[in-house]
């Protein structure tokens, strides 16, 4: 998908994992302190939930291609498979 950016793209991929480890723990701890143990897991669930009908939106839709799959006898393979013998060579038959 970034095959020219892929540098980049791994290098902002480990920043925002880092900073979502140091705001999830760090809210969570806060949420912690201010309503006990069930309220970061009522918030964090909450945010999740508000998160799915975002992504709805903002993906772009798929792409309907008009591509035909076409599935074909695995007999070839199967014989060649059996021609190989323990080392992965042909046998000379």
């Amino acid at each position: 998908m970034f095959p020219e950016n892929l540098s980049l793209i791994v290098g902002l991929t480990e920043v925002y994992i880092a900073s979502a480890e140091f705001v999830g723990l760090s809210s969570g701890g806060f949420l912690y302190n201010l309503g006990g143990f069930k309220l970061p897991f009522i918030i964090f669930d909450l945010l999740h939930l508000l998160a799915v009908p975002m992504d709805y939106f903002m993906l772009p839709p798929d792409q309907e291609t008009n591509q035909t799959v076409t599935r074909t006898s695995g007999s070839s393979d199967l014989e060649a498979e059996k021609s190989k013998n323990t080392n992965g060579l042909e046998n000379e038959e």
